[in-house]
């Protein structure tokens, strides 16, 4: 029986959330690159935001780089949600037992190539000295697993918060 609850505990090998083992620049804390996190509620005109980061960025890939921001694309964070939604695919991954319309749960299927595609793209950004901007609802559920949102935010600490 003790062995039993001891393994209830325990994460599945598929939704563990893989170490980095990379040399990662280091900033003076002035020059550091930041996430710029629009957490708006539904209702609050976020999906029109999404809409307009992406159409941008769609019309113009080079547009946010001139000042020297990313946007995720879809290939970069991947899961359910395309277009203007891919900022969704890392809220619903950081929501503790999110269940999907299957009856299962869905953070670890829907999360698993997010968990190996995302990082790449932070590092990738963190190195070049780059801010990210991520636009998306849910991250205002209180069920959001706000170690794992800050697992994936990796290596950057400055997260910027907008409503």
């Amino acid at each position: 029986e003790e062995e039993a609850r001891a393994g209830a505990n325990v994460t599945p090998p598929a939704c563990r959330l893989p170490e980095s083992k990379v040399w990662l620049n280091t900033y003076a804390e002035r020059d550091e690159p930041a996430v710029h996190l629009h957490i708006g509620p539904h209702k609050t005109g976020t999906t029109a935001l999404q809409a307009f980061i992406y159409d941008t960025l769609h019309a113009n890939e080079t547009l946010f780089l001139e000042d020297n921001i990313r946007v995720p694309k879809y290939e970069e964070l991947p899961g359910t949600f395309a277009k203007e939604g891919v900022g969704l695919n890392l809220a619903h991954c950081c929501i503790i037992g999110y269940k999907g319309e299957g009856g299962g749960q869905m953070n670890c299927p829907m999360c698993s190539r997010m968990r190996d595609e995302f990082p790449l793209f932070m590092i990738d950004a963190w190195q070049k000295g780059q801010d990210v901007l991520i636009a998306a609802e849910d991250f205002d559920r209180k069920e959001i697993d706000f170690d794992r949102l800050e697992y994936f935010l990796r290596p950057y600490s400055r997260i910027k918060v907008y409503a």
